[in-house]
């Protein structure tokens, strides 16, 4: 059975409204110098490491609120009566986005096997990759203007702010004769296409969910955004959810229905698909995917970025990664003002001098941030009356996503306190499974465990108030 089988079957055969948290596409963070560009009002602008606060968030389609006033929109929605589109995950995908990810996928290769043997890349070999079509006709500089444009990363005039940014990253590449500045724009060109390609299946995602138009042959154009979303999703994120799950020893446990970070993905996406029908889409298939979609990019990233800032000095390239993988973490991180100061502070210290990378320091950062989201799946869907329905059964799994991502430092926390990893990840899955079932009894009981648990970590990081909401 799929780890996430009861809550894909669940969604196949519910019409019930959604609500909870919706998670919106953010940017934010300062850039490194050396990819700053100057000048007017209408140029794409930058920032020196240590000027910046977050940055502007993304905008996306607007959204009710209140969670109430989002389930009474949905439930006066006509369910779709059309046939579900057909085909299989990742059909309908542009042959523009396929062609981006593959060439993506090429400079990893390149970037693995400089690292392998010691060499430098070859700035022309990428700027090659950056501006020459491929067999398809698809041009990278290309894919990402577009992406720019639809981002709403472009000024009045000229480039667009990543079209701008990797193009200065690709001149010190190509020009400088230092290789350890050499490697690091190199790590600067593959990160930011990660950042445009992640923001921008967010926002795939959150069209579909929130659409509500009705009409013959709508399914293929939403059927082929949200392919369009798994495709950005698999070339420049699940690169990094396999990593995790090759290292993670908590990554797969069968027992408590969970395959990994891969496969939650991947299971949430096609549940999701499901809900897309020739004349519209269900938002109670769509949202709770999405979610779920959201919370495990934002856990996978967090993870990475503590890997990465704990390389400092030896790797010079992993502390500049982290501080722009950050970026990727913004809408998370702006709810409250001191999460907002946390992450430009973060980034200015991954920014600097690698030797002077405190990783205990960015990693309590996070987990707050992360710990006040897990908290509220905790027994969100016991408060709130949702049990049994997706939108209960989406926080429950946010909860858990997000509880996974922060257990290596409850483990390092709470040890001498008792706390056992394994009867903690049971305990989730126990309280998952009664919010599916409907099971107020078994929730309410298996909760106050896991409430119990999210506050001790909160109080081992420095936090006086345990409340669900940051505030």
């Amino acid at each position: 059975m799929r780890g996430a089988s009861l809550l894909i079957s669940f969604w196949l055969g519910s019409s019930i409204a959604c609500g909870g948290r919706e998670l919106g596409d953010a940017e934010g963070g300062a850039k490194p110098a050396s990819a700053a560009a100057r000048g007017d009002d209408d140029a794409v602008q930058t920032e020196r490491p240590g000027e910046a606060e977050p940055r502007d968030a993304v905008e996306q389609p607007d959204e009710v609120e209140q969670s109430g006033a989002r389930e009474q929109v949905v439930e006066a929605m006509a369910s779709p009566e059309g046939p579900p589109i057909s085909g299989e995950l990742g059909d309908a995908s542009s042959q523009a986005c396929r062609s981006a990810m593959a060439r993506l996928a090429e400079l990893e290769g390149l970037r693995r096997k400089s690292e392998a043997r010691g060499t430098r890349v070859s700035g022309e070999a990428v700027f090659a990759l950056w501006t020459k079509a491929d067999r398809h006709g698809e041009s990278l500089r290309e894919w990402v203007a577009a992406a720019d444009l639809r981002l709403g990363r472009v000024p009045t005039r000229g480039d667009g702010r990543d079209v701008v940014l990797i193009g200065q990253a690709l001149e010190q590449l190509r020009t400088n004769e230092d290789d350890g500045v050499a490697a690091r724009a190199l790590v600067d060109v593959i990160t930011q296409l990660r950042e445009v390609a992640f923001l921008d299946h967010r926002r795939l995602l959150a069209e579909v969910s929130e659409s509500q138009e009705r009409g013959d042959g709508l399914g293929a154009r939403l059927g082929g955004q949200w392919d369009e979303a798994w495709c950005l999703w698999s070339g420049a994120v699940a690169p990094l959810a396999e990593h995790l799950d090759a290292a993670d020893e908590d990554a797969v446990d069968e027992g408590a229905g969970w395959e990994g970070w891969s496969a939650l993905v991947t299971d949430a996406f096609a549940s999701g698909r499901a809900g897309i029908h020739d004349d519209g889409q269900d938002p109670a298939k769509t949202r709770p995917a999405r979610r779920i979609i959201d919370a495990a990019g934002e856990a996978v990233v967090l993870r990475r970025v503590l890997e990465l800032a704990a390389l400092g000095a030896e790797q010079p390239a992993g502390p500049l990664e982290a501080a722009m993988l950050l970026d990727l973490l913004s809408a998370p991180m702006s709810g409250t003002k001191r999460s907002g100061r946390t992450l430009a502070e973060m980034q200015r210290m991954l920014y600097g001098d690698p030797a002077q990378v405190e990783v205990a320091r960015i990693e309590r950062g996070l987990a707050q941030t992360f710990a006040v989201l897990a908290r509220a799946g905790c027994d969100e869907a016991v408060d709130r009356g949702t049990l049994g329905d997706p939108a209960g059964i989406a926080s429950a799994w946010e909860g858990l996503i997000y509880a996974r991502a922060l257990l290596p430092g409850m483990r390092a926390a709470l040890g001498e306190a008792g706390f056992d990893a394994a009867a903690y990840l049971d305990s989730w899955a126990t309280y998952r499974r009664a919010v599916e079932d409907g099971d107020s009894t078994r929730a309410a009981a298996v909760a106050e465990a896991l409430v119990r648990w999210n506050c001790a970590y909160r109080e081992a990081l420095g936090e006086v108030s345990c409340a669900a909401d940051p505030g």
